[in-house]
């Protein structure tokens, strides 16, 4: 009887030190939830206070403004480089990432431009960037040959005009 007891007792507490560590476990599952639902948005904004440090760190003194003679000369900086190493782009690619960033063509970025910019190239291409790409291109194709079918046809109204007026 007292085996009995003492079996009974044992497999009681044992069973009060599981259900303990299973609550704690799922207590810490949902602090990891709310952790990894956190993480993307503090990510997102220390880059985007790096992109904006960088942006003030290119600039010109007298402007609020990346001019690409700026662009270029602090591309070759060791903490320029290491930040645009971290988005694997060489030095070699400033020139094309400039232009990337100079969405309407003025030959200079501002903040809103560089910052937006650089967000965008942050991480690998989603399937949907991929897609807007691939209509985009369609587009362009289609386009190109509808022009390409009326420049022939022109260029047969031209031919036919110049052989009647040789005649």
């Amino acid at each position: 009887v007292f085996s009995l007891y003492v079996v009974f007792t044992l497999f009681a507490v044992l069973n009060v030190i599981t259900a303990v560590f299973c609550q704690s476990t799922i207590e810490g599952a949902a602090r990891d939830k709310e952790l990894l639902a956190e993480s993307p948005l503090l990510n997102k904004e220390r880059y985007y206070l790096l992109v904006e440090e960088l942006f003030h760190n290119l600039r010109s003194q007298d402007e609020d403004k990346v001019t690409l003679q700026n662009f270029e000369r602090r591309f070759h900086d060791t903490d320029v480089r290491a930040f645009f190493h971290g988005l694997d782009l060489e030095p070699s690619d400033a020139w094309i990432l400039f232009s990337l960033l100079d969405n309407d063509g003025s030959g200079d970025v501002d903040s809103q431009e560089f910052v937006e910019g650089l967000l965008k190239l942050k991480g690998p291409a989603r399937a949907i960037d991929l897609a807007v790409l691939s209509r985009d291109l369609k587009t362009c194709v289609k386009q190109a040959q509808s022009s390409q079918q009326r420049l022939q046809r022109l260029e047969a109204l031209l031919q036919a005009q110049f052989s009647q007026m040789s005649i």
